[in-house]
C-alpha cells in the first residue's frame, strides 16, 4: 500500500474557532452548504519575514496557519469582523518559502463585504443617552436597562453599560485616585481664604514622603483640615471641643480633618489648624475650658499640645456604659461552679466600681 503524506495543520486559534477550510452549517441542524472558494491572486514577494510582516496593515488579524511542501503559509483575516462568525471574503496569507527566505504575499479576488455600518458595542445615540439618565439622577445599572428599554433603544449588555459607566464617570469626575503630588499641589491652590464665604477651603495641610524622618514615622503621611469662615466664625466664640475620629456627627462642626493615621501628632495638627483658622479670618485664638472625647489617649495629648493642661476633660459616658455592660455580662456568663459562691455575688459589683472609677 503506498502511504501518502497529509500536509500538517497548526491552528492559533481555539479548537472551537472553524477555520474556512471546514463547511458551515445552517441554522437548521444537519444541513451543510458548500464553502466558498477563493482565488488567490500573488501580490508581492519580500526578501525576509520581517519586512512582509511589517506589510502587514492592521485591518488584518493572524487566522490560522497551515504547513505544506513549498513552506508554512499564514492566513490572514479582516478584523473589522468578529473572530467567530461569518467571516469576510477577503483575506491575505504570507508563504514562508521551505526553500529560502524569501516571503510571498497573496491576496484574494473577492473585495471587502463586510457591512462597514455595523456598530460595535454602544451607539452614539445610547451613549448619549445613558449620559443624560446619569446626570438626571439615574445612576443604577438596571434603572438605565429599563428607561432605554421604554425608550425602544437598543440595551447594551449589562457588561458593556458597566464599562461605559467607569469610563464617563472618570471622564466627568476625573479619576479616583490621586497621588501626594498631586494632593500637595491641590492644597496650595485650595489654601487662599476664598471671597466666597461659604466655599470651603484649606485651613492647614503637612504632607511628608518617605524620605522625610520626621515624627518617627516610616511611610508617607499626609494631613489636611477643611473649614470655610461660617463655621470658623461658629467656632471661634466655643469654650467647649468635641473631638472624635468618626463621621456620626451629633454636634456642630468646626471643620473636616483628614489625616493619614489617629496619633497624638494627627490630633496636634488637627487642634493647631483650628488656630491657624483664627488667624486667617482675624479672630482671636481659641482657649476652651473642656475637652469632649472618648478615652483615646491620642486626642487628650494632641488637645494638651496647643491648649495646655487647664482644661476639664468630659469622657463619653456611653462608652463607659457599654464596657462596663460588656464585662459584667462576662462575669454572670461565667460557671458560679467553678468559683467560690460569695466571691461570684459580689464580683459584678467590684468590676461595675473598678470601671466607674478608672473613667474618673
Amino acid at each position: 500500500m503506498k502511504a501518502v503524506e497529509v500536509a500538517q495543520y497548526e491552528s492559533d486559534t481555539s479548537d472551537e474557532e472553524i477555520s474556512e477550510e471546514q463547511s458551515v452549517r445552517n441554522e437548521n441542524k444537519g444541513v451543510h452548504r458548500k464553502k466558498k472558494t477563493k482565488f488567490w491572486i500573488k501580490e508581492a514577494t519580500f526578501n525576509n519575514a520581517g519586512e512582509a510582516e511589517a506589510s502587514i496593515k492592521n485591518e488584518w488579524s493572524k487566522h490560522y496557519t497551515n504547513y505544506t511542501e513549498d513552506g508554512r503559509r499564514v492566513y490572514y483575516r479582516c478584523r473589522k469582523v468578529k473572530r467567530r462568525g461569518p467571516q469576510c471574503s477577503s483575506s491575505v496569507s504570507l508563504l514562508y518559502h521551505a526553500d529560502s527566505d524569501k516571503v510571498t504575499m497573496y491576496r484574494t479576488e473577492a473585495d471587502h463585504d463586510h457591512n462597514d455600518n455595523e456598530v460595535h458595542g454602544i451607539a452614539n445615540d445610547v451613549k448619549q443617552c445613558i449620559e443624560e439618565l446619569y446626570n438626571d439622577g439615574i445612576k443604577k445599572p438596571k434603572l438605565i436597562i429599563r428607561a432605554l428599554q421604554s425608550r425602544q433603544l437598543k440595551v447594551p449588555t449589562y457588561a458593556q453599560l458597566n464599562n461605559y459607566l467607569g469610563y464617563y464617570k472618570r471622564k466627568k469626575y476625573g479619576s479616583h485616585t490621586i497621588s501626594l503630588g498631586e494632593l500637595d499641589q491641590w492644597c496650595q491652590d485650595n489654601s487662599n481664604v476664598p471671597s466666597d464665604e461659604n466655599k470651603a477651603f484649606v485651613v492647614s495641610y503637612k504632607i511628608l514622603y518617605d524620605d522625610e524622618d520626621v515624627d518617627d514615622t516610616s511611610g508617607r503621611i499626609f494631613r489636611l483640615f477643611l473649614s470655610s469662615v461660617p463655621l470658623l466664625n461658629i467656632g471661634s466664640v466655643a469654650s467647649h471641643i468635641e473631638a472624635d475620629a468618626t463621621y456620626k456627627l451629633a454636634f456642630h462642626p468646626l471643620g473636616l480633618a483628614i489625616c493619614s493615621n489617629e496619633k497624638a501628632e494627627d490630633f496636634e495638627f488637627i487642634f493647631n489648624a483650628l488656630q491657624i483658622g483664627m488667624g486667617k479670618i482675624k479672630k482671636n485664638l481659641l482657649k476652651p475650658k473642656s475637652l469632649v472625647c472618648d478615652a483615646a489617649d491620642s486626642i487628650t495629648n494632641g488637645f494638651r499640645s496647643v491648649f495646655g493642661n487647664s482644661f476639664d476633660q468630659i469622657m463619653y459616658w456611653s462608652h463607659m456604659k457599654r464596657k462596663i455592660e460588656n464585662r459584667i455580662c462576662q462575669s454572670i456568663d461565667r460557671d458560679p461552679l467553678s468559683a467560690n459562691p460569695k466571691q461570684f455575688a459580689t464580683e459584678p459589683t467590684i468590676t461595675s466600681d473598678l470601671w466607674t472609677r478608672s473613667y474618673q
